[in-house]
């Protein structure tokens, strides 16, 4: 499965510097695409909320 990451391992360690460390570059890999999937799921939870609030505000 060759799908493409929001970001680079490298981009990864660098913005989170020696908490990281330890981890292999396929357990970073496996962080961002989990990252990637929670963010995912929130985005679909709290938008969809936000704009029928907004829609109620307006009525």
């Amino acid at each position: 499965m060759n799908e493409q990451q929001i970001m680079t391992v490298k981009e990864f360690r660098s913005l989170t510097g020696k908490a990281t460390a330890h981890f292999s570059d396929e357990q970073i890999a496996e962080l961002i695409r989990q990252l990637d999937f929670i963010a995912g799921m929130y985005v679909k939870q709290v938008v969809p909320r936000k704009e029928t609030a907004e829609k109620v505000k307006k009525s």
